[in-house]
C-alpha cells in the first residue's frame, strides 16, 4: 500500500469513528444507584393549623439593592430551552399527602411554555405518581443527550425535602435531598447525587428551583453561569400556600404563579425597572419580600426565607 493509500485509509477511519465518539459521550447515562444514608428525616410541607400558630415573628427587611436583581437583562440564548419540571403532592401512600394534586409543576409549565418560550415537547412534565425516581432519571439522561453548548435548562421540584448523613461526594456533615418515590415506595434524591448528575452537562446556563424544606442547602451543584433559587433557608421548613386540588407550595404560589404566571414580579429589580418580562433574579425577591410578608401577617411560627445562588451576570431572562 502507498503512502498516499495509507492516508487515505486513517482519514476515512476517522471520519467514520469519531462521530460514533461523539454519540457515545451523549449517550452517557447518569449513575442513578440509590445511596446508603443513615438518620434519614423527611421534612413535610404543611398547611399550618390555627392551633399551631405562635407568637408573630418579625420578617426580615427586604432590600432590593442587596439582592441579586440588577434590573439589566444578561445574556439571552440563541438555542434550544429544555426543563425538568417535578411536582408531587399525591406520594403513594396517605401519609406524606401535601394536597390533592400538584399545582406547582402544572403552573410552572405553564409560566414556560406561555411566557418564555419553551415548546411543550422540550418539558419533561412529572406530576404525583408520575414523579418517579427513574422517570426523574430518565428525563435527565434525555435531556443531557440533547443540550448543546447555549442552550438552557431548568429543573424545578416541589415536594417534601429530607435530611441525613450520606455520602454524596461532599463533605457535609448533614445532606440535603429531594423525596420522590417509586410508585409504592419512598426515594430519595441528595444534592451531591444532582450535583454529579449535572457535573458534565453540555451547558452553563442551568437554572435549580426548590420548593421544599430545607432547600437552602441544596446548593451542591451551584456552579458559575448557574442560579439556584430555594425556597427555605437551610434550618427552615417551607409552608404549604394551598391544598386542595392544584395545591401550591408558598414560595411556589409567589415565584411561580404570581411573580412570573401573573408577571407581578416585573420590576423587582435594583432599578425599579419594567421591561414586560421577568427575569428569575425578579421573580425570586418578589417571592422573598412576599413569602416573608404571609409569615407575618398570619403569625406563622417559624421563618421561611428565600435563599438564592446566582452565578450568572446580571438577570436571567429564561
Amino acid at each position: 500500500m502507498t503512502k498516499t493509500k495509507k492516508i487515505m485509509s486513517v482519514v476515512v477511519c476517522l471520519m467514520i469513528l469519531l462521530p460514533l465518539f461523539s454519540f457515545a459521550k451523549n449517550e452517557q447515562k447518569i449513575d442513578r444507584r440509590e445511596l446508603e444514608a443513615k438518620e434519614v428525616k423527611i421534612h413535610q410541607k404543611k398547611v399550618v393549623p390555627v392551633a399551631e400558630k405562635g407568637k408573630p415573628v418579625k420578617p426580615p427587611v427586604v432590600d432590593t439593592t442587596q439582592f441579586s436583581a440588577t434590573g439589566e437583562i444578561g445574556a439571552i440564548t440563541t438555542g434550544n430551552k429544555y426543563a425538568i419540571v417535578i411536582g408531587i403532592c399525591d406520594y403513594p401512600g396517605t401519609a406524606n399527602d401535601i394536597c390533592v394534586s400538584d399545582g406547582d409543576a402544572k403552573n410552572m409549565r405553564e409560566a414556560l411554555v406561555t411566557k418564555y418560550g419553551y415548546l411543550d415537547e422540550n418539558v419533561y412534565l412529572l406530576r404525583d405518581m408520575l414523579a418517579t425516581y427513574d422517570s426523574v432519571a430518565n428525563a435527565i439522561d434525555e435531556v443531557k443527550s440533547k443540550v448543546q453548548q447555549g442552550d438552557e435548562v431548568v429543573f424545578f421540584f416541589s415536594g417534601h425535602g429530607t435530611t441525613g448523613r450520606v455520602n454524596d461526594g461532599d463533605t457535609e456533615k448533614i445532606d440535603e435531598g429531594i423525596l420522590v418515590h417509586d410508585g409504592a415506595s419512598l426515594k430519595l434524591i441528595w444534592d451531591g447525587q444532582l450535583r454529579t448528575w449535572f457535573s458534565d452537562i453540555n451547558t452553563s446556563r442551568v437554572i435549580f428551583i426548590f420548593d421544599s424544606c430545607k432547600a437552602g442547602g441544596m446548593n451542591d451543584a451551584a456552579k458559575e453561569g448557574r442560579i439556584t433559587v430555594m425556597s427555605s433557608a437551610e434550618a427552615e421548613n417551607s409552608f404549604v400556600y394551598s391544598n386542595g386540588e392544584f395545591g401550591e407550595g408558598l414560595f411556589s404560589h409567589y415565584f411561580v404563579n404570581e411573580g412570573m404566571l401573573q408577571s407581578k414580579a416585573d420590576a423587582y429589580n435594583q432599578l425599579s425597572a419594567s421591561d414586560g418580562g421577568v427575569a428569575v433574579e425578579e421573580a425570586s425577591v418578589y417571592a422573598k419580600e412576599w413569602v416573608s410578608r404571609y409569615v407575618d401577617e398570619n403569625n406563622l411560627y417559624h421563618l421561611q426565607s428565600v435563599n438564592v445562588s446566582d452565578l450568572f451576570v446580571k438577570d436571567l431572562m429564561l
